[in-house]
């Protein structure tokens, strides 16, 4: 203030300094002096600053208040934009599914090794062929039709039973499964019994063991199985059924029966699609009444109906947990023939039950097990170190423990046979308990 006061004072006797001339020129430039009252001891003024750089001013249609001409145009660009986000977002979760599918399969298959006789590099070379052959194709399907047409195995050797397959039987609704039926003679309805059995993992048809990795248990494929069980229950006919599914050619899924997670492990009890609370027991009678069908001249059921045993190894023990819970949960059963076939199941066996999960190897439920000794069921369970001995899996051991002593407190026809304990456990005395259980 006091150099504007020493510029504009009349009587200002005090010399004006060259600097003071010079930062006054630059102020004066950037304000507009409008108007000057002298007053005693100074000068009073009003100032209006001015921006040298000219404003912006607003976009044109703004100021003529005009819409986007191109509102629509540019309406749908961001949509498909947006979209596009969406779809990336898409491919991203399912990309993270896979790899996520891919390495629980990789910690599995380290886990199994000696299972299936891989080594982690041959396992991740195998992994593009193994998907391409996870399901089915056209051409495999062919293939599989004209050895159902044939009736006999591919390859029949001197002494062996013949087999038959029977592809995509229908069961429940919307539901099939691949059934292999030995010996492949006509169904009379007087045979001695029916036996109907689900595999563990790896059990599949013969050529396709033969060209994967695990060719070293080629032997126990489900047509030689067949084989094995009708050399083990003489005078019966034998019912494999096949899992609709398979990851890796090696890991059984049995989707028509029970609920599986992604990561393939059973989940026993009731779920959201089982709206009838027997939908795995319903699909299990309807697949085997048909299956009987394609094996009489007339495609009709036989007059006559033998005891029914089910049977279960390894993995294929979770559906008669499954059929198990629906039969004896208190749910109650409206078809006839359902009905007709609880009321034919004579013998129940498990074969050295295991999955990869952490429970419901083995029934544990009271109300389930008190229900299956009032039936008068016939019990068997047979066990090998490679199962209840498993040191990362401990809690099998445990469950078939329950099993058995609950039973056996019941009152129940149980027998439990106990297999190479003298031995440590291995994958190849698992699948031996096929022999001689």
């Amino acid at each position: 203030m006091g150099l504007l006061q020493s510029c504009f004072a009349k009587k200002n006797k005090v010399g004006v300094m060259t600097e003071e001339m010079e930062a006054y020129e630059k102020v004066r430039k950037t304000m507009v002096t409008e108007e000057v009252t002298e007053k005693k001891g100074g000068v009073a003024f009003d100032l209006t600053f001015v921006s040298e750089e000219t404003p912006k001013m607003p976009p044109p249609r703004l100021l003529e208040n005009k819409k986007e001409e191109n509102f629509e145009k540019w309406k749908e660009s961001q949509e498909k934009a947006q979209a596009e986000k969406q779809e990336r977002a898409q491919q991203n979760r399912e990309e993270a599914r896979i790899q996520k599918e891919i390495d629980v399969a990789h910690k599995e298959m380290e886990r199994l090794e000696k299972y299936v006789n891989l080594t982690t590099g041959d396992f991740f070379m195998g992994i593009e062929r193994s998907l391409a052959c996870s399901l089915p194709t056209v051409q495999h399907k062919n293939v599989y039709r004209q050895m159902a047409t044939n009736q006999v195995d591919s390859s029949p050797q001197r002494g062996k039973v013949d087999v038959r397959r029977l592809i995509d039987v229908p069961g429940l609704e919307g539901k099939h499964n691949d059934v292999i039926v030995c010996p492949s003679l006509e169904i009379t309805g007087q045979e001695k019994q029916h036996v109907i059995f689900f595999g563990g993992d790896v059990q599949t048809y013969p050529e396709n063991m033969a060209s994967s990795r695990n060719q070293e248990y080629l032997e126990y494929n489900l047509e030689n199985t067949a084989r094995i069980l009708a050399r083990r229950f003489p005078d019966s006919v034998i019912f494999i059924v096949k899992p609709s599914k398979m990851i890796f050619y090696t890991f059984s899924i049995y989707k028509n029966f029970l609920s599986f997670t992604d990561d393939g492990i059973p989940f026993i009890g009731n779920h959201p699609e089982n709206k009838s609370g027997v939908e795995g027991l319903t699909h299990l009678v309807r697949l085997y009444n048909n299956a009987m069908r394609q094996m009489t001249r007339d495609n009709s059921l036989p007059s006559n109906f033998p005891p029914i045993a089910l049977i279960g190894f390894s993995k294929g023990c979770v559906v008669l947990n499954q059929i198990m819970f629906e039969m004896f949960s208190g749910t109650k059963i409206e078809d006839v023939n359902v009905k007709g076939f609880v009321d034919r199941l004579s013998s129940v066996y498990w074969l050295d039950s295991g999955h990869v999960g952490d429970r419901d190897a083995w029934l544990t439920d009271d109300t389930i097990l008190s229900a299956m000794v009032d039936k008068g069921l016939n019990i068997y369970a047979h066990v090998t170190p490679y199962q209840i001995r498993d040191s990362l899996r401990k809690w099998i051991g445990k469950e078939e423990k329950k099993f058995v002593e609950k039973l056996k407190h019941l009152n129940g026809n149980i027998t439990e046979g106990r297999h190479f304990f003298d031995e440590p456990g291995s994958i190849e005395n698992h699948f031996k308990i096929l022999k001689v259980f």
